[in-house]
């Protein structure tokens, strides 16, 4: 496990310098963030991320309406195709007891769907007909 130290912006675009990308997976805490700076983070996973290499995120967009939340994913599942990965979301039963909520920052329900959509991404290889890099 390396944890690296700083913003994603600082420490991770000189990494995509490398001859062969660093990481065999990759977890992105997506708090605080939006949607562009979310795709902005995709377009650096080819240099990051090996071939065959696992990626998730905490898919926390739109979190309040199934709707969005659903629109979201598929942004995401066409704009990480498009950079040589494929993307699944996995449905994960969310059950939240009243009172979960409560003392939380301004009252905020920080997810109100029953499901949370899990993204599983995973690194095209070269031989699966996509460009490497």
């Amino acid at each position: 496990v390396t944890v690296l130290q700083g913003t994603w912006q600082g420490v991770l675009p000189p990494l995509c310098d490398e001859a062969d990308p660093p990481f065999d997976a990759i977890f992105f805490d997506t708090f605080a963030e939006g949607a562009d700076e979310l795709f902005r983070f995709h377009e650096l996973l080819p240099g990051l991320l090996r071939p065959g290499g696992v990626y998730s995120y905490f898919n926390g967009i739109a979190s309040h309406d199934a709707f969005l939340h659903r629109v979201y994913c598929e942004a995401a599942r066409r704009h990480l195709h498009s950079l040589g990965l494929t993307a699944t979301f996995e449905p994960v039963r969310v059950s939240v007891a009243p009172g979960t909520w409560e003392g939380a920052e301004a009252g905020r329900n920080w997810w109100a769907l029953e499901h949370y959509s899990l993204p599983v991404c995973v690194r095209r290889r070269r031989e699966e007909g996509e460009a490497d890099g």
